[in-house]
């Protein structure tokens, strides 16, 4: 059922906006789970000018991830919770990717492939560029969310954080054919103790689970646990609903933009037209060609984006909604009530 409700359609009442009482200088940050739309929310965020993008530098997989040259600093799981316990291990690395300080010996001694030379060429010359006209670093990373209120207040930033329905997530994770990986909480020992310790054996029953409903949607409902109480606990962390975003493309992204401290200029809102008023087949990560970032491999596509609303209900059956909604129980809750299921 992708056809939207008439109260999909209806104007969202104004709603107070929090603007940043200082203007923030540092890295601008999406966050959220990933497949929940950060790529594409970066995309509508770096059309405003200004920005160095950074494509998943804490991905532990390579590509987009263990490019030291842009990170130095080794990332074994996803999801990194960085904090007190590891900042020193992340604070001269994140020092020198803000600053676009390409490390190119590092690069160099890890990746020698062509790819990884074409990649070099591409980044040093965007940090040389970034660090010439004082750009800021755009950071499009869901795997450094757990990161993202120290890296925040250490490097005077700002949070993009995006939710999106764990239903739509279930979706998305079955159509692709993943897994939710546990492992990236698990093999965290002061993510565990800060946070998650209580619900240990949950995830160890899911880790090598068939029903991947469950898994998936246990997954969103642990992360969404921990990334609640970090919006609670900052301010620089600006919690937006993918679903707002498709529903009213450039009403909601003008509000992202001012909580965010961004001028929603021209060139932004033109860029919020064309990547929500055109269709998407729906590829993972395939590479593109644009002239703001030359070649990446990117999740972000043009979409029909009031159309995107509602599409979980063709692949999750009310049956199978149930159970999720069983499952994300009060964390979901914070974020979406009876009308969103």
């Amino acid at each position: 059922m992708s056809a939207l409700r008439q109260t999909d359609l209806d104007p969202r009442p104004e709603r107070p906006v929090a603007v940043p009482a200082v203007r923030s200088r540092g890295p601008i940050h999406v966050a959220g789970m990933a497949r929940a739309g950060t790529s594409w929310v970066a995309e509508m965020l770096r059309a405003a000018g200004g920005f160095v993008h950074l494509n998943e530098p804490f991905n532990p997989k390579r590509p987009p991830g263990q490019s030291p040259g842009i990170l130095n600093a080794s990332v074994q799981v996803g999801y990194i919770y960085v904090a007190e316990h590891n900042a020193d291990v992340f604070r001269p690395a994140l020092h020198d990717t803000f600053r676009f300080r390409y490390r190119h010996m590092a690069e160099l001694r890890k990746n020698r492939s062509w790819f990884d030379l074409a990649k070099m060429g591409k980044y040093s010359s965007a940090f040389a560029m970034g660090a010439l006209r004082r750009k800021r670093a755009l950071l499009d990373d869901p795997y450094a969310s757990l990161a993202a209120p120290w890296i925040a207040e250490e490097f005077d930033g700002q949070v993009a954080l995006l939710v999106r329905h764990p239903a739509a997530m279930v979706a998305s994770y079955r159509k692709l054919g993943y897994r939710a990986h546990f492992r990236h909480f698990l093999d965290q020992p002061q993510l565990m103790a800060d946070y998650l310790e209580p619900w240990r054996a949950d995830m160890e029953a899911l880790v090598e689970t068939d029903d991947r409903l469950s898994q998936v949607a246990t997954f969103w409902t642990m992360l969404h646990r921990v990334l609640a109480d970090m919006a609670d606990r900052s301010d620089r962390l600006h919690v937006v609903r993918y679903e707002d975003l498709c529903a009213d493309p450039a009403g909601e992204f003008e509000r992202l933009f001012t909580r965010m401290g961004l001028e929603f200029n021209d060139a932004a809102r033109a860029e919020v037209v064309r990547g929500t008023e055109g269709s998407s087949k729906n590829q993972s990560h395939a590479w593109r060609v644009s002239r703001r970032g030359g070649l990446s491999r990117t999740a972000f596509r043009p979409m029909d984006s009031r159309s995107m609303i509602w599409a979980w209900k063709d692949k999750i059956s009310p049956g199978e909604a149930a159970r999720i909604r069983a499952i994300a129980g009060p964390v979901a809750e914070r974020f979406y009530g009876d009308a969103d299921w």
